[in-house]
């Protein structure tokens, strides 16, 4: 009897390597897709906290609009973007003068995340400070509890928390409850 070599590869190990690398690829663009998710919560998460930043030095630092005392500063949140606003006054006092608002920055966050915030259980538009002590404030009142402004995209949350004292912590991917 004559023996074949036999050289080469079967049908069946052909179709099995062809499967692993299937799924071996199929993991690779999975991990990949939630890397960039994550990529862009976080740079969502930074840009928020940097926007309450501005609005809370703004007013600190009482900046002013032309001739125009300031009164208060709001970082204010849209469908997909934000604004931070000054509120200023030209007269004696913030109650008695002749109010003017003015937008000082404004950003757009990437399609797809979304942007919540909430102060005591309730979803909130704005979070602002008082001039020229820099009070953190919902709709004009002091707070007493922190706000915790969730980012989130296909599943992945991102926090950022404003506490009373006004130090704002970008908390990450967490579920950790804000502080007061």
């Amino acid at each position: 009897m004559i023996q074949k070599n036999k050289k080469g590869f079967s049908l069946i190990e052909l179709m099995i390597v062809i499967a692993i690398m299937a799924i071996m690829a199929a993991i690779m663009l999975s991990m990949n897709s939630k890397s960039k998710i994550r990529l862009e919560l976080e740079t969502a998460m930074r840009e928020v906290a940097s926007g309450i930043r501005s609005a809370q030095n703004d007013a600190l630092a009482g900046r002013r609009n032309a001739n125009l005392s300031p009164c208060h500063f709001d970082f204010k949140l849209g469908a997909n973007l934000y604004n931070v606003e000054g509120e200023f006054y030209n007269g004696r006092d913030c109650e008695n003068g002749t109010k003017s608002y003015a937008i000082i920055e404004s950003g757009e966050f990437p399609k797809g995340v979304n942007v919540v915030a909430k102060y005591k259980g309730k979803i909130v538009s704005n979070i602002g400070f008082n001039v020229p002590f820099g009070e953190v404030t919902v709709d004009r009142k002091i707070i007493d509890k922190s706000i915790r402004l969730s980012l989130s995209k296909e599943g992945v949350h991102y926090i950022v928390c404003v506490s009373p004292s006004g130090r704002i912590d970008e908390l990450g991917d967490t579920i950790l409850p804000c502080e007061n």
